[in-house]
């Protein structure tokens, strides 16, 4: 029989339901054990007076008080019974409790679920193992959307495996439900779980159709092959958000080596547009028994194997590491004290970037985030540390800084391109220090610091006493082969990028890459008919290249024509502040850049272009 999880979402309902065992259920059924508890109902594993053997599950009481809710419970049954297939669970009866509670009884299942299996195993499941899982379930899954039924919540806590073998999908049409007054009112989202919620459901737009539970097949192979869930948010409201606005990462940032087979089946079926995957449970299953088959044959394309590179310690003093692993709660304090330091420090820099060095607001800037550093260090001396990835700077694998704009997007990029991988600012440190410190993250050829000089020596000039660093160094004892260093971090960097970025999805290179090659190659196979259908013929194709094969400078005129025109609308439309604030934006940017040619020459011929309008 299946043990409890102890990591049941609502302790209170466990002790409550906990309480019911041994007690009877309209004279009729003895519940003899509990076997789990979500936030709609409870499962105990029963006795009938006859003495046959069953699984209850109960309502919870303050669910049963609401018509919509109750229905919905008491429709699983229906919907389970309608599914003729071996991968459902039968429930045999409904029924309401002495205590007005509905329930249902179903057949009593012996073994354990996906996630409890991953979970004793480590985390994670090898791939053999999970594919023979989920052809059940896409099976399954076939004859559910082919009689118009969507899951619609489909995770590794619903995928349980007896202990004869055989494969069960649990809670047909069942959302995992909390709070009874604010979860009646939320009916576009709250049924599913955000780690493994479609982007359309999350979203609580109509007309979900099946490919909402392929999607969620995908986030559970990512989940049990990863030990990673999607769409962590710092809140359930967090989660949905992210659940219904961020595209999925590759799997290959999180298990660089799966095969490319893999990675490409896991990757499509967890686009973000649903005509990005696979159409049908039917042709996601047929292309997972090709998968499974050609793994058990040692089939499979390897990913590239990495030398891992040399880690040394550069600087005048090491990171410091925990003695401890630090609790959940200490990583989540110290991550939201680092996101108020970045705040200060991000306001610091774009002041530089907008007023020079010595504008007042630098000055105030600088020492309001010396006084944030220095507040957070003496709550944890060990609290202004963090990572360095191509997009962002990280602590406890959660984004503290994070920019989306030039040329701020560049620096964690650029850094993490020099080889810095971590960071910390000790206590002691000085504003002198952070004003250094800030002119290297820039770049700033006033310090004597060259656009194209390298970060790891910048550092290691300026002999900080209370900023350490680490950096990899593929060039020591032996190593000299920089175009091979090169060609890593590109890789490293476009696997770390989320596919939706452009330099990631065209990195041949990386693994995320050529799983990603593999489905394009196969969609414009699909689509090769269209496409030779709109060929254009080579007269027309000539005449439209000569038409766009103008001179540079003919190209800027008509850009300024279009801005001016830009202009002209904004002003009808009232949009004049957005359209100046992208050009102020990025003249600022090319100042900092030094392209102070390039910056007067557009000012000026828009300056033409306006008084020629």
């Amino acid at each position: 029989m299946a043990p409890l999880d102890p990591h049941a979402e609502e302790p209170n309902l466990v002790d409550t339901a906990a309480a019911r065992i041994g007690t009877a259920l309209n004279a009729k059924w003895r519940l003899d054990d509990l076997l789990g508890v979500g936030g709609m109902g409870a499962v105990f594993a029963a006795t009938h007076r006859r003495g046959s053997r069953a699984a209850v599950k109960v309502l919870h009481i303050e669910f049963a008080r609401n018509a919509e809710l109750r229905d919905r419970f008491l429709r699983e049954g229906k919907i389970a019974n309608r599914v003729d297939h071996p991968a459902r669970v039968a429930v045999v009866e409904d029924d309401l409790s002495d205590r007005g509670e509905p329930f249902l009884v179903m057949e009593l299942l012996t073994g354990t679920t996906l996630q409890r299996l991953a979970t004793s195993a480590g985390g994670t499941l090898p791939v053999a193992q999970v594919l023979p899982v989920f052809d059940v379930v896409l099976d399954l899954l076939e004859k559910c959307h082919s009689i118009g039924i969507v899951h619609r919540d489909i995770k590794p806590a619903n995928i349980f495996v007896t202990s004869a073998g055989h494969v069960k999908v649990l809670d047909f049409g069942i959302a995992r439900m909390r709070d009874p007054d604010r979860q009646a009112t939320r009916a576009g989202l709250t049924f599913g779980t955000p780690a493994f919620m479609s982007p359309e459901q999350a979203m609580g737009v109509s007309g979900i159709d099946g490919r909402s539970d392929l999607w969620s097949v995908g986030a559970s192979l990512f989940t049990l092959l990863s030990g990673k869930r999607l769409n962590r948010g710092r809140s359930e409201s967090e989660s949905y958000f992210l659940a219904a606005t961020q595209t999925a990462p590759s799997i290959a940032t999180e298990v660089p080596d799966l095969p490319v087979e893999v990675v490409a089946f896991v990757d499509k079926a967890l686009a973000f547009e649903r005509g990005s995957r696979f159409q049908s449970a039917a042709a996601m299953r047929a292309e997972l028994r090709r998968l499974t088959a050609a793994h058990a044959a040692g089939q499979l394309t390897p990913s590239r194997e990495k030398k891992a590179p040399r880690v040394l310690v550069r600087g005048n003093d090491a990171i410091d590491e925990d003695h401890e692993p630090p609790s959940v709660a200490q990583v989540e304090q110290t991550c939201q004290r680092l996101v108020g330091v970045w705040k200060q420090l991000a306001l610091v820099l774009s002041n530089i970037r907008q007023y020079g060095w010595s504008h007042p607001h630098v000055n105030k800037g600088i020492h309001f985030a010396f006084d944030e550093i220095t507040r957070t260090l003496a709550q944890n001396p060990l609290g202004v540390r963090w990572e360095v990835t191509p997009s962002a700077f990280t602590s406890g694998g959660q984004p503290i800084w994070q920019p989306d704009r030039p040329p701020f997007d560049r620096i964690p990029y650029q850094l993490f391109a020099d080889g810095v991988r971590k960071i910390q600012i000790k206590a002691g440190v000085t504003e002198a220090e952070l004003r250094d410190f800030a002119a290297i993250l820039l770049r700033d050829q006033s310090f004597g610091i060259g656009e194209d000089d390298d970060a790891v020596t910048a550092l290691w000039d300026r002999r900080f006493e209370h900023i350490a660093y680490m950096a990899i160094d593929q060039f020591a004892e032996g190593d000299h082969d920089p175009e091979e260093f090169e060609e890593q971090c590109r890789e490293i960097a476009a696997g770390a990028r989320a596919l939706a970025q452009i330099e990631s999805l065209w990195d041949e290179s990386s693994l995320a890459g050529r799983a990603l090659q593999r489905n394009v190659e196969a969609a414009l196979a699909e689509t090769g008919a269209a496409a030779s259908a709109l060929a254009v013929d080579p007269l027309t194709r000539s005449t439209l290249g000569a038409q766009i094969a103008l001179p540079a400078e003919q190209w800027s005129e008509r850009y300024m024509e279009a801005f001016v025109d830009g202009y002209v609308d904004a002003v009808r439309h009232g949009d004049v502040a957005r359209l100046t604030s992208a050009l102020t934006s990025w003249t600022a940017d090319q100042i900092v850049l030094h392209s102070y040619e390039l910056a007067f020459e557009v000012q000026t011929m828009l300056r033409r272009a306006f008084a020629a309008r």
